[in-house]
């Protein structure tokens, strides 16, 4: 099934179905790319890139250089409007750039399929939208091959299995519009159970538990830690719990990268993540949220 196809199945009011079918909708005309990858055995590369999106000259990245190594653990920090969920919707060839470059394994990614290159990643939002229908469809449409085997192998990934034994009509339970039925933690291991089931290469987490309570943050988390292993992974994020183990945390200003390396490297040189950390270790707010939201709004 194409992928316009799925989304045309999700629900009308949906901000993303929305957003999705206007840039879906454009795609035939920018996919001039030939060239297939099957897997990835090098990196993602991002040299000198400078963006403005269409309807707003003002530039959102300055001349923005960031390496993805294969395997890696990336996270990206800022402000709002520092540029850093722009950078994934580049990945993800939602818009096109000319100002610099976006290398895949040394080649440009206009160069390849789009559908082929769309196919390596795996994405969760904030908001996970589910279709009103079975945990099971939602979970498998993802593939034409997905067995009841392998849903079951995901929800335990994902630490879904404890929930499934709780409802009476176990997979065949219907989530409900969005899946209101559902808490946000739920929905969201859900959501990595699906990616799980997809088995993407490159995996791009924005904001995928900022909506989350401090507990239930750390219980997605699990399940997250787990569906990164072994693939390249891009998480944007507020919480500096969610981040500090990565192997290169990106710090953004203004659409520009103004410090980069590991938690205990950027803690000595940049004094504005030391800050960061430092407000929360030291317990100078009341509680995380708090924190989240004076560090990264």
């Amino acid at each position: 099934m194409m992928i316009l196809d799925k989304l045309g199945q999700l629900h009308q009011d949906s901000a993303h179905y929305e957003k999705m079918l206007e840039v879906f909708a454009l795609d035939s005309e920018r996919d001039m790319g030939v060239r297939l990858i099957q897997k990835v055995k090098k990196w993602v590369e991002i040299t000198n890139l400078s963006f403005s999106y269409p309807s707003n000259h003002r530039k959102v990245l300055d001349n923005v250089s960031i390496s993805f190594p294969r395997w890696s653990h990336t996270a990206i920090i800022g402000h709002t409007g520092s540029g850093k969920s722009t950078i994934t919707q580049l990945l993800l060839r939602l818009y096109d750039y000319s100002d610099g470059s976006i290398k895949l394994d040394d080649h440009e990614i206009t160069d390849y399929s789009l559908e082929n290159y769309r196919s390596l990643f795996g994405v969760v939002f904030q908001d996970t939208t589910l279709f009103n229908d079975s945990i099971r469809h939602n979970l498998s449409y993802v593939r034409d091959d997905i067995t009841e085997k392998d849903i079951i192998r995901a929800c335990k990934e994902a630490h879904l299995d404890e929930f499934l034994s709780g409802l009476p009509d176990w997979l065949d339970t219907v989530v409900g519009e969005r899946g209101l039925k559902l808490s946000g933690g739920e929905r969201q291991r859900l959501a990595i159970a699906r990616t799980i089931l997809a088995n993407p290469q490159i995996l791009i987490l924005d904001e995928a538990t900022s909506a989350l309570d401090t507990k239930t943050e750390r219980q997605v988390q699990d399940a997250f830690d787990h569906l990164m292993k072994w693939r390249t992974s891009i998480v944007i994020a507020h919480r500096l719990s969610t981040i500090m183990h990565a192997d290169q945390i990106i710090l953004m200003d203004h659409g520009k990268v103004i410090a980069y390396w590991s938690h205990e490297e950027l803690y000595k040189i940049s004094e504005v993540y030391r800050e960061m950390v430092d407000m929360q270790k030291d317990g100078y707010l009341q509680d995380e949220e708090e924190a989240d939201e004076i560090i990264l709004v």
